[in-house]
């Protein structure tokens, strides 16, 4: 069990970064989020089990929790005593019942104990008179005080509870004590006015909500900064400009109104794309699609989102998309700066979108069919998912696949992606005479027009030629071009930069140079000293070219050149691309040395390559889909007529 990573939900501060660990996923839930949390009742049943016993340690203590949380069925439903536990307790079993039980319940909370607000909140949330919900969320407010001074919590002169570490309060903060009913009516409260045109007073709330709970688990900083920018006043701009730089979070959310922040105050066109804005499109690519309307929106949103996740995009878009809408222009200023980060070439990184992972589950159903649509990228992406039958249970699986899912370290979806976009860059190369040269690798890089893009194409058909010529394969010389494009793209992600299309140019060029023989593989596989000249052809001293640039020396590019002089200059075998770590479908997960002589669509390299995808699949808990793909496995091992074969896939 100790394989399968820990998910944590929650909003707050201490959690605001991507992950905690390798082994840690972390949901957040939708900041205008007021319902009571399923994780909380076993909290609430674990405190009743722990209720007048006595302890004489808190090892014993801990050994006893272990003990409850791991029975049949989870931590015992014991009764509870006190009218405001058995209150909650009623509001426990409102989670996803239907509307008569929640209505139900939650009078008969009130009856019980005056103080649960929760049940107000609850009652509210089907009356549809904003006046009369009004009245039930100030109600519910009123209740979570007598909530608070039952639980002897001081309050202030305006009957907000005083702030952790305040003299007569612990340093535990709010949230964690069972004040949370009354934090959740408050956000509820402040919702509302904001709904309806009340923002002065939903803003005092956010404030309040915030200063009695700094930790701020609910996440009201991300309604706060979306309620001050919707204002559009100077003075609301610069309050929500001290918000994001004053609170650590790292959240895409807090990025892109950090973006929006960057507009407003210089909303001309830049020479350069703000840094504020390349880092939020590197976040959560998926909020540009979410903003422009390229999305599907669903009429319920998500209760909860992962790190740059088209959830998160999706919610974000809802709180936000009134400030967006509200500003001159903004949507223009923000298609311009895509081209620009981009430079006109696709982005494979957003594949790992839900509905782009269903697009790719379509396009191997049209690959099926050799039903390819007009329009270049998408048949090139149906022919490159057709290329990969081994991940055809992986693309029908596409709803339950997170964006993290790899494939011995490999992300097939960017992988696919690559390989399709160096197709198209080909065909755009081979359907156009490119009349512009090739530019120096030195020239700077930045915006491109199509002439750029021009370059790039005719650079990658002149390496993908050489390669070929070398002695790869069509489809071996595809997958070592779409690795290097892939690293590319992860390098402009990790500097949060614009794609540099004259170092992709660069690389492109090793490849074409070294496969041509105008370059020793010693002088690649050796990294050049600084005066020598550049391997990639620009005429300039290695110091003064590819020096510059940290990605040297490039991984595939190295292996290819290895590969080259283990051939003696000619590529002559699969075996010599064994080295060549991103050649998903040339062996990459072959054991047995026979498998490097068979062509990539043999029935004995898929079994291999299915049965690592397989594996991958149970390693990321998708156990049905992995046993569908190992009992595919082994059909195919039938068919071959091998028991040996049959045996290894048993």
């Amino acid at each position: 069990m100790s394989d399968i990573p820990m998910t944590i939900f929650d909003n707050s501060l201490q959690l605001a970064s991507r992950q905690l660990g390798e082994r840690v996923r972390i949901l957040r839930w939708r900041p205008t989020l007021c319902a009571v949390h399923a994780a909380e009742e076993d909290n609430f049943y674990l405190s009743l089990n722990l209720k007048n016993r006595d302890f004489r340690s808190q090892q014993e203590v801990n050994d006893y929790i272990s003990e409850l949380r791991s029975r049949e069925g989870g931590v015992p439903r014991i009764p509870p005593e006190t009218p405001s536990e058995r209150a909650m307790a009623l509001i426990y079993e409102t989670i996803g019942a239907r509307k008569k039980k929640r209505v139900e319940n939650s009078r008969q909370a009130i009856e019980i104990y005056p103080g649960c607000a929760d049940a107000w909140v609850i009652l509210s949330e089907y009356e549809k008179d904003p006046q009369a919900k009004l009245s039930m969320l100030r109600e519910a407010v009123r209740a979570g005080e007598v909530l608070l001074d039952d639980m002897d919590l001081g309050r202030d002169e305006k009957g907000r509870p005083l702030p952790p570490g305040h003299e007569g309060h612990g340093q535990v903060p709010l949230w964690a004590t069972e004040a949370r009913p009354y934090l959740r009516a408050k956000l509820a409260l402040a919702l509302h006015l904001h709904k309806t045109g009340q923002k002065d007073e939903a803003i005092g709330i956010y404030a309040d909500l915030m200063q009695v709970n700094p930790s701020d688990n609910q996440g009201v900083r991300h309604v706060l900064v979306s309620a001050l920018l919707e204002r559009g006043d100077d003075e609301s701009l610069l309050q929500a400009e001290v918000l994001l730089h004053n609170v650590p979070d790292e959240s895409p959310m807090w990025a892109w109104a950090l973006a929006f922040v960057a507009y407003r105050r210089s909303p001309a066109s830049p020479k350069e794309v703000p840094v504020e804005f390349r880092r939020a499109y590197y976040a959560n690519p998926s909020v540009c699609n979410a903003l422009q309307g390229d999305m599907f929106l669903p009429t319920t949103l998500p209760e909860t989102s992962e790190y740059g996740s088209e959830e998160e995009a999706i919610i974000y878009r809802s709180m936000s998309v009134r400030y967006w809408k509200a500003t001159p222009a903004p949507l223009k200023w923000l298609s311009e700066m895509i081209d620009r980060i981009t430079c006109g070439l696709p982005n494979p990184l957003v594949l790992r979108t839900q509905s782009m992972r269903a697009g790719m589950a379509y396009r191997m159903r049209a690959a099926e069919r050799m039903d390819y649509r007009r329009h270049l990228r998408e048949e090139c992406l149906s022919r490159s998912a057709k290329s990969h039958p081994e991940f055809k249970r992986l693309w029908m699986k596409e709803g339950s696949v997170s964006r993290s899912f790899t494939v011995e370290g490999i992300d097939p979806y960017a992988h696919v992606a690559c390989q399709a976009a160096i197709d198209e860059l080909c065909r755009r190369a081979g359907d156009a005479v490119v009349s512009t040269p090739v530019p120096d690798a030195t020239h700077a890089a930045g915006p491109t027009g199509a002439a750029d893009v021009a370059r790039v194409a005719g650079a990658t058909l002149s390496a993908m030629s050489a390669a070929i010529a070398a002695g790869l394969s069509q489809e071996e010389a595809a997958h070592l071009l779409s690795a290097i494009y892939e690293f590319n793209w992860r390098l402009a992600e990790s500097r949060a930069a614009v794609f540099d299309t004259q170092a992709f140019i660069s690389h492109l060029r090793w490849v074409a140079r070294l496969a041509s023989g105008e370059v020793s593989p010693n002088a690649v596989i050796a990294s050049p000293k600084r005066n020598d000249p550049c391997p990639c052809g620009s005429d300039r001293k290695f110091k003064r070219c590819c020096a510059s640039n940290s990605a040297w020396p490039i991984p595939q590019v190295v292996s290819f050149a290895h590969a080259l002089r283990a051939g003696r200059g000619e590529v002559k075998s699969r075996r010599h691309l064994e080295m060549l770590s991103s050649l998903l479908g040339a062996g990459k997960y072959a054991g047995i040395r026979e498998l490097l002589e068979l062509p990539t669509d043999h029935p004995l390299v898929i079994l291999d390559n299915t049965s690592a995808v397989a594996q991958a699949l149970w390693a990321n808990r998708l156990l049905n889909a992995a046993h569908d793909a190992l009992q595919d496995n082994i059909e195919l091992a039938r068919s071959l007529g091998d028991r040996r074969h049959l045996a290894a896939a048993l």
